[in-house]
């Protein structure tokens, strides 16, 4: 009888037995069989050696047999042993056996949890026994406390994908705080895709719990894109109770990725996070007719430094006290001549629609230098002919002088022309715009709808941030809630009125150390990251319709 070679499946000796049968002066061939049901049962272990849930164990391997002909799949992602081995058993089908076999000893006193998930499906319809686990102790007993929750982005609130939840034996707190960076963990599991988890054969004691998103899988927190999370106490499995944890990517060192001269008096910027507090100092010019900007990306992890120093290179000191950031970088600045029209872009939505209650928004593709608003005409039309001309108010809203604000008590259902003659504006380079006509309708007052929200705090000890999401997560509304407000029996009351029909979602930031934003966690100090609540179901703005809304967030 002949037999497959070993094979090595994501760090797991797969060994496959096929029986080779000959049949002298005839062929056989294999004819699916046609006709009834198909077959959904999933393949039952007939017996095991050593028997499942066995103590005293000393031996080196574990068969155990089943009631078809099986196969493997997915070992690699559905295999946990806990605790975790050194190295890595071999796995050999052979028949309707399924053989583990161990390449070190195992610890002694100690209950082992042998969870192959839904690898073990029988070898005609692919049915997965769900959820097989095997166990053994080396002890005495079997181990049999137990540990449940859930895992969750903490800012999002979304299940995560990928984690392991990992417990740390631990008498003191104080002394296990770098165990996550340094040691490898006593038990350990996989979440499911709701974010669920379970570790079951867990021996009494205190433990250091943890979730990772072990990059490398080797059980440690040593990479700075891996997202962690953690019980801020140890925990007794005995207590029998639900441990939910919030992962979190550390606040991390901010990191100039890019600098670059790309045209004539602008210099780019890329960092690796977004920046809060970003100042830009040349450090090898000075004038006192220089003139500078710096203009940060929507995402804010990236920035412009216009400039109209002219110099073949910048030396500059780039500092964001919010990282307590400060490097200095050379850049080798594009002067080359060349001639550009400004261009602009509006806050008009699609098919030239405006909302009526907003200012009308001009955003240049350079710096501005010098203006002439005299020569922008806003038109309001009268009947198929006729246009009457207004009077709007023109000022520059942003410091980097690209956002011009057009602000005027525009009316219902009405077609408005905005003209910008040419020459109206000159950018950095002494380039102008050619002339613009854009035309655009109000949309009527019933076009929008409104929502009243009655939200209750259980107390006020820090400040709140209350946000309203759009449907495209952009936050459209923000109110900021402190004790000093003083709220009646923890009662906030807020309206959002004219939103665009469309699902939205609020958020409420509990904002403990008063910085006007979220803040993420930090392990090693025992930081969790500031809590975040989600109104439980999404918002259904509709057209000319009020929603009320109640949330207790006391529950």
């Amino acid at each position: 009888m002949n037999y497959s070679p070993a094979l090595k499946i994501n760090g797991f000796n797969i060994t496959a037995w096929i029986p080779i049968l000959s049949i002298v002066g005839s062929c056989a061939t294999v004819v699916t069989p046609s006709g009834g049901s198909k077959d959904l049962r999933p393949p039952q272990v007939e017996a095991s050696a050593p028997e499942n849930y066995s103590i005293n164990f000393t031996g080196k391997k574990i068969e155990i047999k089943f009631d078809e002909f099986i196969r493997l799949q997915n070992i690699g992602k559905n295999v946990i042993i806990s605790p975790p081995l050194t190295e890595k058993p071999t796995f050999l089908v052979k028949g309707k056996s399924l053989i583990i076999e161990f390449e070190e000893e195992l610890q002694p006193s100690t209950t082992y949890n042998f969870n192959l998930g839904d690898a073990i499906v029988d070898i005609t319809e692919g049915n997965a026994i769900p959820n097989f686990q095997y166990v053994l102790s080396t002890g005495t007993y079997i181990d049999s406390l137990e540990i449940f929750g859930k895992v969750e982005d903490a800012y999002e609130r979304k299940s995560e994908d990928e984690v392991i939840v990992i417990l740390y034996e631990c008498d003191e707190m104080q002394n296990c705080d770098s165990l996550p960076f340094n040691t490898k963990p006593r038990y350990f599991t996989r979440v499911n895709a709701s974010g669920m988890y379970t570790i079951n054969n867990i021996k009494y004691g205190k433990y250091k719990m943890t979730a990772l998103i072990d990059k490398n899988q080797n059980f440690l927190f040593d990479l700075p894109n891996e997202r962690v999370g953690f019980i801020s106490e140890l925990i007794d499995p005995a207590d029998i109770i639900r441990y939910d944890l919030r992962m979190f990517s550390e606040r991390k060192e901010l990191k100039l990725i890019r600098a670059k001269g790309d045209k004539p008096g602008r210099v780019e910027l890329a960092f690796n996070l977004p920046v809060k507090e970003l100042k830009v100092q040349p450090l090898n010019f000075a004038s006192k007719k220089a003139w500078e900007v710096i203009s940060i990306s929507e995402s804010g992890e990236s920035a412009s430094y216009w400039n109209n120093y002219g110099a073949d290179s910048l030396v500059l000191r780039v500092t964001d006290s919010y990282y307590d950031y400060d490097d200095t970088v050379e850049v080798a600045c594009n002067n080359k001549t060349e001639e550009l029209t400004i261009t602009f872009r509006s806050n008009l939505t699609g098919q030239s629609s405006f909302d009526y209650f907003t200012n009308l928004e001009l955003i240049a593709s350079q710096p501005i230098v010098q203006h002439n608003f005299s020569k922008i005409i806003l038109l309001q039309k009268v009947d198929s002919i006729h246009y009457d001309t207004l009077a709007p108010e023109v000022l520059f809203e942003d410091p980097e002088l690209q956002k011009i604000e057009i602000k005027y008590s525009w009316q219902q259902e009405v077609n408005y022309k905005l003209i910008v003659d040419k020459k109206a504006f000159k950018d950095i380079y002494r380039n102008t715009n050619d002339s613009i006509l854009m035309g655009f309708r109000t949309r009527p007052e019933t076009y929008y709808g409104n929502a009243k929200l009655d939200l209750v705090f259980a107390s006020l000890k820090n400040q709140y941030i209350i946000q309203l999401l759009d449907p495209s997560q952009k936050v459209v509304s923000e109110t900021v809630v402190t004790p000093k407000d003083k709220l009646r029996e923890g009662l906030k009351k807020l309206k959002y009125d004219n939103l665009n029909p469309g699902k939205y979602r609020i958020r409420v930031i509990s904002d403990s150390n008063n910085d006007g934003v979220w803040t993420s966690g930090d392990l090693i100090n025992r930081v969790q990251p500031e809590k975040v609540a989600y109104y439980p179901d999404p918002i259904t703005i509709r057209s000319n319709w009020d929603v009320v809304l109640e949330w207790d967030l006391k529950e």
